[in-house]
């Protein structure tokens, strides 16, 4: 191609591009000119914690001991839906007075203080998860996403 031609060709493509993207949606119903239309795929982010985001963490990093061959009390947390009826408003079986998971309630959720390292702090009579001698503990942003969960109300999302 001529350098003339070249240059045309760039610059219609250009003017083509300019011209196309400038009104065109940016979603479902989005548009460049008003920034609170455009969805996103990080919407369901902004919404907060979920049980399926907990329950993968679970699954991850805890069902090695947690299944239904190894625990006699609290099995299945690689399983979405008996992982979540073994926790929220499921009674411990080290502290039964106390829940496993209390919606919105830390303080009052046995499994924020396995977590934490605090169960004798509340009448428990066990050590934390995982066992140190184990594994490692959860990471902190993987204890503030449970807790996050909790807060907003452990639902089964």
């Amino acid at each position: 191609m001529k350098p003339t031609t070249l240059a045309l060709f760039t610059l219609s493509i250009f003017g083509a591009m300019i011209v196309g993207c400038g009104s065109a949606p940016l979603g479902p119903g989005g548009d460049w000119d008003d920034p609170d239309s455009i969805s996103s795929d990080d919407d369901d982010a902004a919404d907060g914690p979920t049980w399926t985001a907990v329950q993968r963490l679970f699954e991850d990093q805890c069902s090695r001991c947690h299944t239904s061959n190894t625990r006699a009390e609290l099995t299945d947390l690689d399983d979405y839906d008996r992982g979540y009826e073994m926790l929220v408003d499921a009674p411990s079986e080290q502290l039964p007075a106390m829940p496993r998971v209390s919606p919105g309630d830390l303080d009052g959720s046995y499994l924020v203080h396995k977590l934490r390292g605090t169960p004798l702090g509340v009448g428990g009579d066990d050590a934390a998860m995982p066992p140190p001698e184990d594994r490692a503990p959860l990471s902190e942003a993987d204890i503030e996403l449970v807790e996050a969960w909790i807060l907003a109300g452990a639902l089964k999302n």
